[in-house]
């Protein structure tokens, strides 16, 4: 019984982590971590948008990249290889998403329709492409992963201001950016590592598929230290939660560090980038439950 039990529980974690749900939950847990120092009023249908937009984005980029993830995963359990499939879910979440925007004016749902459509623009083909293999944004190899990491950290942090109508102490909303920032761009920087055998199949050139392992390695290593550094200028300056920080910072940087280390000799990289999210997540997590009980 256990070990049917344990083989189920299995399964759906792959299903899962194949399908990368856990991805839609990570700009809750962002903007409530970061809330703690915004103290910004967020109603719980603005935790709701904001992963409903997620959804569309990046359910969106399931589609764009049916070429690349037909090599780099397996197809059982993953629901987005399904073109029908993945349009209803973008179909209903951009509902689901347009409505709760609508309650907070035309004005901000016509600034979450742009930030929407700058953001998709990491996948869709541009129409001054110069050749298919420069078709998008993602193939351009050193644009690809700073791309993604501003669409993650730019948006996040100041549509909770336009949401409630305030302007943000700008040297918080700066540093809080350059952190998320640091986050997104190292795992996307070790997903690429992961995926080098879709994205050349797929001509997309990323920094991991065309400079050595060392080159990923110290790059991931000023990363963390840019990242870190600038959290801590956060917190030495008061313009972030003191002992949120704290926890973060004395968890995360050894973790990521040796994390980098380990993953970058691993032949398990698949498991092992999801994992790097979740745990990242559990680290934040832990940090905002004690800056809420303690803080």
């Amino acid at each position: 019984m256990i070990t049917i039990c344990g083989a189920r529980l299995q399964a759906v974690g792959e299903i899962l982590l194949t399908n990368r749900f856990h991805l839609f939950a990570l700009p809750v847990l962002l903007t409530a971590f970061w809330n703690q120092s915004m103290r910004l009023p967020l109603d719980w249908q603005y935790y709701v948008m904001i992963t409903a937009s997620v959804v569309v984005s990046y359910v969106y980029n399931q589609i764009t990249d049916r070429d690349e993830d037909a090599i780099n995963y397996d197809a059982k359990g993953h629901f987005f290889a399904n073109l029908q499939v993945a349009l209803s879910i973008c179909v209903v979440a951009s509902v689901v998403g347009v409505s709760l925007a609508l309650r907070a004016g035309w004005g901000f749902l016509i600034y979450s329709l742009v930030v929407n459509m700058l953001m998709n623009l990491y996948s869709m083909p541009m129409p001054w492409a110069v050749r298919p293999s420069l078709s998008r944004i993602k193939q351009y190899r050193y644009v690809k992963n700073a791309f993604a990491a501003l669409c993650w950290s730019v948006p996040l942090l100041v549509t909770p201001h336009v949401y409630v109508g305030s302007w943000p102490q700008w040297s918080q909303l700066l540093v809080m950016i350059v952190v998320t920032f640091g986050l997104d761009y190292l795992s996307e920087l070790l997903w690429d590592v992961r995926d080098i055998e879709g994205d050349l199949r797929a001509q997309v050139k990323t920094i991991a598929n065309t400079h050595s392992t060392r080159v990923v390695r110290r790059i991931s290593r000023v990363v963390i230290a840019v990242t870190s550094v600038t959290y801590l200028v956060g917190l030495v300056t008061g313009v972030l939660a003191l002992l949120q920080g704290l926890l973060f910072l004395a968890a995360w940087v050894p973790y990521a560090w040796m994390f980098a280390d380990r993953y970058l000799k691993s032949d398990s990289k698949l498991a092992l980038s999801h994992r790097f999210v979740v745990l990242q997540a559990v680290i934040a997590l832990s940090a905002l439950v004690a800056q809420l009980v303690l803080g």
